[in-house]
């Protein structure tokens, strides 16, 4: 099943990672959606966050299918044109959501965790492989096993590994 576009329909990120931009870039005020969010969460993060984790958020089920990588508009947001390098240092990255069930979602609806996906790997974890100048092959390959990774970032991996 082709599911390219589908698997970046929702793009989440955490306070824990605005609060972690804020000390870094103090004099820029920083918003909820300043990172192009859908959704800010006060309880996720890349490193509790795994690809494939499903929840359910007011009526909606949502799946995690990639991390974000970032891109140059953030240059604009924080006026600085090396803000995708710091991006790309730190331990924050946002992810995507593929929909599973479409339903509607309020400001303080609580969060689910309904499953996670076996053999996974966390945001943290993947996106930490992707941007290191090491290759550590057997864990390229562990992530390339993860069903639910979105194929795109399956390519990027692979590509990785050549």
């Amino acid at each position: 099943m082709q599911r390219s576009c589908f698997d970046k329909a929702v793009y989440g990120y955490s306070l824990t990672s605005y609060n972690y931009f804020k000390k870094h870039y103090p004099t820029i005020e920083l918003n909820y959606g300043s990172f192009g969010e859908n959704l800010t969460f006060d309880n996720l993060d890349e490193q509790k966050v795994y690809i494939g984790d499903v929840f359910k958020i007011g009526e909606t089920l949502l799946q995690v299918s990639q991390p974000r990588f970032p891109c140059y508009k953030l240059e604009f947001v924080f006026k600085d044109e090396n803000i995708v390098k710091t991006f790309l240092n730190a331990p924050y990255c946002g992810f995507y959501f593929r929909v599973l069930q479409e339903g509607k979602i309020q400001k303080g609806d609580s969060i689910e965790l309904i499953s996670r996906a076996l053999n996974s790997k966390s945001l943290s974890e993947v996106f930490a492989v992707y941007t290191s100048k090491k290759n550590d092959r057997a864990l390229q390959n562990k992530i390339l096993e993860i069903v639910e990774l979105a194929e795109y970032w399956k390519k990027r991996m692979s590509k990785k590994l050549l």
